[in-house]
């Protein structure tokens, strides 16, 4: 299967599904189309997949390019020149180097291939609601987009491989656009935008064509564009198969499937700096160390920390700020730079996406939309930083400043505590139950009303909080020597969410 000619897209175009060649996709205007695969981080992938390869291929040399690109269809002579030069490079049959693998491997035991879907339980591991078995079959296409997947998202292999360039469990953060073209499109950067964060001359050869170096110190400063989007830090070879089957992942038929692919050995290198991914937030450490005592970059890529929702890191997301002495200093994703840059006067959906990991283990898949109004970087920014203080301010007063105190009581003071760790149930609960209140007034943060919605909105924060304290609580009220505890932790909630809205409260009703 070569990427650039054979279909191999998963698309659902109303109700049918089927798999499309990246030529129809770059040459048509079929305004139905959208990737559409059982999971949700397979569908970021290939999204991110071929935004790359358009990336590599049709870099446009202006904003005003860029701008033709996302408007007009390209020609299929023009796009038959583009590709011309690249079939090699992303061929997964290719006799000496085969997409994102390596063509001879010492290796006799495959791997199962559901290893390639993260948070699918392999080999001893044990199953409860996913089996050992779920995917024994994967049609070529959703093997190349999972072996993309593992090398760019996801944590290294148990613990023996390197992960990806962005680090073991990077965010990404896309446009997104309800035209699968179109939303390609408007995350390619220009070349102007590329010169921005990856000048001078680098090394554009992929990985499989030109491998790394064993044991050496590669300066990210010297990765060019296409060896970074497509990096690869593992050795790997698929499997074949030449019969008919079903694919256990998509549900295609197909001739050609793999069960498993060949893993070589522990590839060791060190990457020397951070590259810039054009598809991830970048945060300049305040910390010289972290808490085992290790050296820490000057900059990392932003990544999933907490079981905390997106929206608790938007300034990270969104917004450039400058690192000061006090406070860490954040750069957004080329893509959303440059999306603001070009459409200023357009909304904007973003797409966010990732895994909170443990060293090798995936513990949660995080995918999530925001959607933000026209004027979302400049004029409507204070809004936003706004809502997302006000939504952080009110949980941690309700789990640090009141149920911590419930949780451990105070022996001086003769107040007993309920020992179970009420906080930390009512930090998830909260979260889940103002998701979608924070998604609608994201949404709204331009109203000319924002500040009596902004109200509204702390009242029904308000309401939310007095619920969760509630729901925790309800299990101890009844007991004697808890009812003085909760008692007072109630009017301790009311008293610190009056003061919150009137910290927020304007005098005159501007904004």
């Amino acid at each position: 299967m070569n990427l650039l000619k054979d279909p191999w897209i998963p698309v659902r175009d109303g109700a049918a599904f089927r798999q499309i060649a990246y030529k129809e996709l770059l040459c048509k205007e079929q305004p139905g189309l959208q990737v559409a695969l059982p999971r949700d981080d397979l569908e970021l992938a290939c999204i991110e997949m071929l935004a790359a390869l358009t990336q590599v291929i049709f870099i446009p040399e202006d904003r005003k390019e860029l701008r033709a690109r996302v408007k007009t269809p390209l020609g299929e002579e023009e796009y038959d020149r583009g590709v011309a030069k690249y079939m090699e490079w992303f061929d997964m049959d290719h006799p000496r180097w085969p997409f994102m693998q390596v063509a001879e491997l010492d290796v006799d035991t495959p791997t199962p291939v559901q290893k390639l879907f993260p948070g699918l339980p392999a080999g001893n591991n044990h199953a409860f609601f996913n089996g050992t078995d779920e995917v024994n079959r994967a049609c070529l296409s959703c093997a190349a987009i999972g072996l993309f997947n593992l090398c760019t998202h996801t944590p290294n292999l148990s613990g023996k491989h390197k992960g990806g360039l962005r680090g073991n469990a990077p965010v990404s953060t896309m446009i997104y656009g309800s035209k699968l073209r179109k939303m390609i499109w408007v995350n390619v950067l220009s070349r102007t935008s590329i010169d921005r964060i990856l000048p001078g001359d680098r090394d554009m050869t992929p990985v499989w064509v030109d491998p790394i170096d064993p044991g050496k110190s590669i300066p990210a400063a010297s990765i060019g564009l296409a060896r970074g989007l497509f990096w690869a830090p593992v050795h790997a070879r698929f499997v074949k198969t030449c019969s008919k089957a079903r694919c256990d992942c998509c549900g295609c038929e197909t001739d050609v499937w793999t069960n498993g692919f060949l893993l070589g050995s522990d590839l060791k290198f060190e990457i020397v700096g951070l590259w810039p991914h054009p598809y991830s937030p970048r945060q300049m450490n305040l910390q010289k160390e972290n808490s085992k005592g290790q050296k820490k970059p000057e900059e990392s890529i932003v990544s999933f920390r907490t079981t905390e929702p997106a929206w608790t890191q938007f300034s990270e997301f969104l917004f450039e700020s400058a690192r000061t002495d006090k406070k860490a200093g954040y750069a957004p994703a080329a893509v959303v730079s440059q999306f603001n840059e070009l459409y200023s006067d357009s909304p904007v959906d973003l797409l966010v996406g990732g895994y909170r990991n443990k060293q090798a283990a995936i513990l949660q898949r995080r995918h999530e939309m925001y959607s933000m109004p026209t004027g979302w970087n400049e004029q409507y920014r204070a809004h936003i930083s706004e809502i997302v203080e006000i939504g952080l301010s009110a949980e941690k007063l309700l789990t640090d400043k009141v149920l911590y105190p419930v949780v451990k009581g105070n022996k001086e003071k003769g107040v007993s505590g309920v020992g179970s760790p009420v906080n930390s149930q009512a930090s998830e609960l909260f979260y889940h139950l103002t998701e979608p209140l924070i998604h609608r007034m994201l949404r709204e943060s331009s109203l000319r009303e924002y500040v009596a919605a902004k109200d509204v909105f702390i009242d029904d924060l308000t309401s939310i909080c007095f619920d969760v304290f509630n729901r925790v609580t309800a299990p101890y009220v009844h007991k004697p020597e808890l009812i003085g505890t909760v008692a007072i932790a109630r009017e301790k909630l009311e008293g610190l969410l009056k003061k919150l809205k009137k910290e927020h409260t304007v005098p005159g009703g501007q904004s």
